[in-house]
C-alpha cells in the first residue's frame, strides 16, 4: 500500500464508520536513532501505554521509551524491558485474586509472547502517519465492531484468532496479538484501562495489523450497501463527497435484512 493509498483508506475509514474517537496508529520503534526522528511528544513522567493510546484517540502524538511506562506489562510485551520480577510466572495476578489457582495465572502468563530488543513505541492518530503503522486501533461501540467483523469476513471469512481475557486489554489483546498473529483481535477492554484511560462502559476495541487494513476498508465499502440503514448511507455519501473519494454504490431502502 503506497502512502497515497494509505491516506485514501484512512479517509474512507472515517467516512464509512461514524467513529467517536480517532483511530490510533501504533509503531514499534527498534532503535534510539529512529526514536529521535519522531517529533511526537516525549513524556517527562511515566505514563500507562493505554493512557497514551487514549490521548492519541483525542488527537495527541506520543512516544514512550524504557523507564517511561507506568504499567510494566506494555514495556515487557513490546520488548523494551523484559525484566518482570513481580509477575514472571503470573504470581502477582494470583496474589491479586484475578485467577482461582496459581496454575491458571501461570498458564496465562507463560502463554503470552513478547517482542525482543526494541527501544520504544509511537502512538498517534492514524491520519498523522504517512504510511500504515504496525497496528491500527479502533475504540468504539459493538455496532462499529460488528461492521469491522463483517468487513473482515468479506475477504477472509470468520476470524479464528479472537482471544480475550479481560486483562492487559490495550497492550496485549489489542496491540500485541495482532502483531504476533498478523490477524485482527477484538477486546472487551479491562478494568485497568477503563479506569486509567476513562473509556466508556460501551467501548470495546479492535487491533488491525498492517497487512489487513486495506482489505478491511474494502470490506466496509463493499458491505455498506447491504448492512447500513438509510441514515448511515446518507452520512457516508456526504463524507465521500466532502473527502473527494469518488462514488460509492448506494441504494437507499435496500438492506440485507430486508431481502431475507
Amino acid at each position: 500500500m503506497t502512502s497515497k493509498e494509505f491516506e485514501v483508506n484512512v479517509k474512507k475509514l472515517y467516512s464509512l464508520l461514524d467513529l467517536k474517537y480517532k483511530s490510533v496508529g501504533v509503531k514499534i520503534i527498534e532503535t534510539k536513532e529512529e526514536y529521535d526522528t519522531y517529533s511526537a511528544l516525549e513524556v517527562k513522567n511515566s505514563i500507562n501505554y493505554c493512557g497514551a493510546v487514549r490521548a492519541a484517540s483525542k488527537g495527541n502524538s506520543i512516544k514512550i521509551c524504557k523507564g517511561k511506562f507506568k504499567c510494566k506489562s506494555a514495556e515487557r510485551i513490546f520488548g523494551i524491558d523484559d525484566n518482570d520480577p513481580l509477575n514472571s510466572s503470573g504470581e502477582n495476578w494470583f496474589k491479586l485474586g484475578l485467577y482461582k489457582e496459581m496454575e491458571t495465572a501461570k498458564k496465562i502468563r507463560l502463554s503470552q509472547s513478547s517482542l525482543k530488543n526494541n527501544y520504544g513505541v509511537l502512538v498517534m492518530p492514524l491520519e498523522n502517519f504517512k504510511e500504515m503503522p504496525d497496528v491500527a486501533l479502533i475504540f468504539d461501540n459493538p455496532y462499529v465492531m460488528m461492521r469491522l467483523t463483517q468487513a473482515y469476513s468479506y475477504t477472509y471469512g470468520p476470524s479464528i484468532h479472537k482471544r480475550a481475557m479481560g486483562n492487559q486489554a490495550v497492550c496485549y489483546e489489542s496491540t500485541m496479538i495482532p502483531l504476533e498473529s498478523d490477524e485482527i483481535n477484538f477486546s472487551l477492554l479491562c478494568i485497568g484501562t477503563r479506569h486509567r484511560a476513562n473509556w466508556s462502559v460501551n467501548d470495546m476495541s479492535v487491533g488491525i495489523p498492517r497487512s489487513k487494513f486495506k482489505d478491511i476498508i474494502l470490506g466496509l465499502e463493499k458491505t455498506m450497501n447491504l448492512m447500513e440503514n438509510n441514515e448511515n448511507k446518507k452520512r457516508i455519501l456526504k463524507k465521500y463527497e466532502e473527502n473527494n473519494l469518488g462514488e460509492i454504490k448506494c441504494e437507499l431502502g435496500y438492506n440485507y435484512y430486508k431481502s431475507c
